[in-house]
């Protein structure tokens, strides 16, 4: 929906590109959706699965915004709105904790690491995908934060809640397909013609002087 969106809104130009980008990341994206089929695992996690974690969260999350800082328009945003998708993903599983603390009342949520940590996640993944808006480039924006969301979802769910997927063999080969074909959709997103001719018209104009 955020090809047409930037058509319509901000007159971005579309190629062939980005539609089949688009149209490989949504076939991607639901059949890995359909695909997972994940035990309920186990209510919380210890201590230091979740410091570490965290940790690793954080690392991807700076190192997708630090990459993508410098990047031409499609790209940063693509970067940015990973980032974003990641922590969020950490927020909701977060939440899967301050639920269960909320119904201490104010002193427990006060007390909670996981009310910091939930406010923490929505401020900076909010800010992430802000920038990636704010990079021009509508369509890989909004497509890197939905795809990269559910991914980091499903391995956050798989490593802290050991909610591990009931799959057959062929259905992980389909899965591991599904992430190839989302990841070669984002790519093509990425580097469409809007991408290219947002970069050139924020090329500075050449000399009247120069040949």
């Amino acid at each position: 929906m955020a090809l047409p969106l930037g058509v319509l809104i901000t007159h971005q130009r579309v190629g062939r590109r980005e539609w089949l980008g688009a149209l490989a990341l949504l076939v991607g994206l639901t059949c890995f959706l359909a695909l997972s089929n994940p035990s309920s695992g186990r209510a919380g996690a210890p201590t230091q699965t979740w410091v570490l974690a965290g940790l690793v969260v954080v690392a991807v999350a700076v190192l997708l915004a630090f990459v993508g800082a410098r990047r031409e328009p499609a790209l940063k945003a693509s970067l940015f709105g990973s980032a974003g998708g990641v922590l969020f993903a950490f927020q909701a599983s977060v939440t899967k904790v301050f639920v269960d603390v909320v119904e201490g009342g104010v002193g427990a949520i006060l007390s909670s690491w996981s009310t910091y940590v939930l406010v923490a996640c929505a401020v900076i993944g909010f800010y992430f995908v802000q920038v990636s808006l704010q990079a021009g480039v509508l369509a890989p924006a909004v497509a890197s934060t939905n795809a990269a969301n559910p991914v980091a979802s499903g391995i956050l769910g798989r490593f802290i809640f050991q909610e591990v997927p009931s799959r057959t063999p062929g259905g992980k080969v389909l899965s591991f397909a599904s992430l190839a074909l989302m990841l070669a959709g984002l790519i093509a997103v990425s580097r469409g013609r809007a991408g290219a001719d947002q970069s050139v018209e924020l090329a500075p104009p050449a000399s009247a002087h120069q040949p």
